[in-house]
């Protein structure tokens, strides 16, 4: 932490004889009247207060730090950047507009130790270990070609780490943090981090702060997760705190739960899929005289299925009315209400759903084979012991069934979960299984799909109406396809790790759903490699990458729909969209430039809780590649020949097309070549390649230009290779430049 001697603030301190300058005053005066950007010497005068109220005794700054200053004038505030030459042991101040000259006058001082670098005149990126300090009620005094700054430098957050054992890794959520200075102004976002307990047996310092009255602090560790509540008391702006990091055995003060989960949402309702990992299991029982005789199954994918049963809110989310069946509805009688299950659902009508849903989410939900059902109900990997209901041996401990229900169904989640946090498996409502029903075989099994034919279909867990029996893990019933009723209701399940779904992250924003692709972390060659037989200069030379995080790339480019959903009007120009170049919600967003990508992410992630970014160069680069999905590498991303993936100025008729109309790459990606040009995050620099970090670069510290990617309807073809770069000022716009988002993966 960096810290100063305190100086008094006496008003004698500005009498400190400044610094020489080079440029005689009128130089000076007339460059800064004319807004032309200028050095000026400076002096600081003042300290930086640690925190818990501690100065260190360090009296030194280290080279290159930098003050962010807001200084006012007559005219409106003069924004400007200090920063510190060890070698002269002095400050050079630069910034364009008019000083006050030869009197005090207010100004605000910042300054931001472990940013995230990337800093120039207005913009600086903070992670969750930079430290901000400021003084708004500073002053300065311009006088003679030089300036004072007189600043007490204090926290502008609180700060907590967690204990533990060295080497867990871990998340925290919940809390407020600062996420960069732009516009002469500090930015918020929510706190999302990973992070890992060191050798010391200490997380590193998070620094953040509690908005409201009170926040629910959430850390994810292994497979569940610990949540708390925290007042904005706890969290003291400039004060340290600590805590025991939660974990299965000592949580006390935290409330567990289960980690192994997705939030998906479908107009606007979300609802939970908790992980089922692949094994082994005795299904059926060893009752000698029953005819589903115990036999051993092997389940080899991990799958998702519900929390709870589908509620009533998401049924209509989904269908936009109630099931119909005989003029039946929903009523008081048997439970109604959002958090209630839908029921009078036939076998026929869970598959109109689950087709809708998977419309509405790209996704592939299904019912669960019988198999999986009874698997999950019983605990999966997570039971510790079996149980003859699902998570207890005392049925009123789980279920809603004959002698506790009223003869009505029941809230979802409302009795006991089982050990893999899954409510009412039994009891409430039947659910359906996608099974035939027909008689087991003792033989051993895997991946069971039940008969290939039958009369009836597979119903499991009873319901509010059904004698404890019934409501037995190993408990199986049946009914004909198109039968509904008052007990028949739903649960579903996606596939795991093998399926479409891999990697996916479906977030959804005032309506709109935004699809993610996965990135796997991995190691790559950069720039014009043997395929790229014609390149420009600074696509040389060719280098090694690794990136080392995982990280999800936008499975398209920012579409009109989800502009309007974030921003709420077009990108403001002196242009607009228009049909001549493509109008409709699923063309992509352009006239778009560096900094309007800002303002939309800085929305986007307040909207969302998360941290959405543009992507560095180099990922990019991989991801238009295929990461590590690719089998072979191609001159454009996904194909060798260009009109397989491309709308550029052969094929477009001078147009943007609509998003994901050609094949996508080997990640799921569309239009990473052609349709628009996309912003990266890295400032470009024609000689950076023979000089790029290996590991995880992000990019020069500084510069005049922003890196684009990956062509437009207007490019050649050449400019449309996978490696090919462009750059433009952060404030250029054009009808040919889009954007793409990207968010690092936990």
């Amino acid at each position: 932490m960096k810290t100063l001697r305190y100086f008094s603030f006496n008003i004698a301190m500005l009498l400190l004889a400044f610094a020489a300058s080079s440029c005689n005053d009128r130089d000076v005066i007339n460059n800064i009247e004319n807004n032309v950007s200028h050095t000026v010497t400076m002096t600081f005068c003042g300290y930086v207060q640690g925190f818990d109220d501690s100065r260190a005794d360090a009296d030194v700054w280290n080279n290159g730090d930098v003050l962010h200053l807001n200084l006012n004038t007559n005219n409106g505030i003069v924004s400007g950047t200090a920063t510190y030459d060890k070698s002269t042991n002095a400050w050079s101040l630069k910034c364009g507009g008019k000083l006050v000259e030869e009197s005090i006058t207010h100004c605000e001082v910042y300054y931001f130790a472990m940013a995230d670098s990337k800093v120039d005149l207005n913009t600086v990126y903070f992670n969750y270990h930079t430290i901000v300090y400021a003084d708004k009620n500073a002053f300065y005094v311009y006088k003679e070609s030089a300036i004072s700054i007189t600043a007490r430098l204090v926290p502008q957050t609180a700060r907590f780490r967690f204990k533990g054992t060295p080497g867990t890794t871990f998340n925290v959520s919940g809390y407020d943090c600062y996420s960069g200075f732009d516009s002469q102004s500090l930015q918020q976002s929510t706190g999302k981090i990973k992070t890992i307990i060191a050798d010391d047996g200490y997380s590193p310092y998070i620094y953040g702060f509690v908005s409201d009255e009170s926040r629910m602090l959430v850390v994810a560790n292994g497979d569940y997760e610990y949540r708390r509540t925290i007042q904005s008391s706890n969290f003291k702006v400039g004060k340290s705190g600590r805590f025991t990091l939660p974990d299965e055995v000592n949580y006390n003060g935290w409330m567990k739960g289960y980690g192994k989960f997705k939030v998906f949402s479908v107009n606007g309702v979300s609802f939970k899929m908790i992980k089922v990992e692949a094994g082994t299991f005795n299904m059926g029982n060893n009752n000698e005289f029953d005819s589903y005789p115990e036999h051993q199954v092997t389940l080899t994918k991990d799958y998702y299925i519900g929390e709870t049963e589908v509620t009533q809110s998401l049924w209509y989310a989904v269908m936009g009315q109630k099931p119909t069946s005989d003029g039946e509805q929903w009523s008081s009688t048997y439970g109604l209400g959002d958090n209630y299950p839908a029921y009078n659902i036939s076998w026929n009508d869970c598959q109109t759903f689950i087709t809708k849903l998977n419309q509405l989410t790209g996704l592939t939900f299904r019912l669960p084979t019988e198999a999986e059902w009874e698997y999950a109900a019983r605990g999966g990997k997570k039971a510790t012991t079996q149980t003859l209901y699902s998570g207890s041996n005392t049925v009123d401990n789980v279920a809603w069934y004959y002698d506790n229900s009223s003869f009505s169904t029941h809230e979802v989640a409302n009795k006991a979960a089982n050990d893999l946090g899954l409510y009412d498996m039994s009891g409430n409502v039947g659910e359906w299984c996608n099974d035939w029903d027909g008689s087991y075989s003792d033989d051993a099994q895997t991946d069971p799909t039940g008969p290939i034919d039958g009369k009836s279909r597979i119903l499991r867990g009873g319901a509010f109406g059904s004698l404890k029996y019934s409501c037995q893990v190993d408990s199986r019933a049946g009914a004909k396809q198109n039968s509904t009723g008052i007990s028949h209701g739903i649960r579903l399940v996606i596939d795991g790790l093998n399926s479409d779904y891999n990697g996916d992250n479906i977030v959804e924003v005032n309506g709109v759903t935004i699809k993610m692709k996965l990135v796997e972390a991995g190691t790559f060659t950069m720039g014009a490699t043997e395929e790229q037989t014609a390149y420009n200069n600074d696509e040389k030379p060719a280098h090694q990458v690794t990136l080392t995080k995982d990280y999800y790339m936008g499975e398209t480019e920012v579409t009109q729909e989800l502009w309007y959903a974030v921003i709420g009007e077009k990108p403001t120009s002196k242009y607009k969209w228009s049909s001549s170049w493509g109008l409709g919600d699923n063309y992509p967003a352009y006239y778009i430039s560096w900094n309007d990508c800002q303002e939309f992410i800085t929305k986007l992630n307040q909207l969302t809780g998360l941290i959405f970014r543009l992507p560095t160069e180099a990922e990019w680069e991989y991801a238009a590649r295929g990461g590590k999905k690719a089998t072979t590498q191609t001159l454009y991303s996904g194909s060798n020949t260009i009109d397989d993936v491309a709308w550029y100025d052969v094929n477009s008729s001078s147009s943007t097309h609509v998003v994901a109309g050609k094949a996508a790459n080997a990640l799921g990606l569309y239009d990473m070549s052609g349709n628009v040009w996309e912003w990266c995050n890295d400032w470009y620099d024609n000689s950076y390649y023979s000089s790029s970090p290996q590991t995880d670069p992000i990019g020069p510290n500084s510069g005049s230009y922003r890196v684009l990617r990956g062509g437009s309807w207007g490019s050649n073809s050449f400019n449309s290779r996978v490696s090919s770069r462009n750059d433009k000022i952060e404030t250029y716009r054009n009808y040919t430049i889009g954007m793409r988002l990207a968010i690092t993966a936990e």
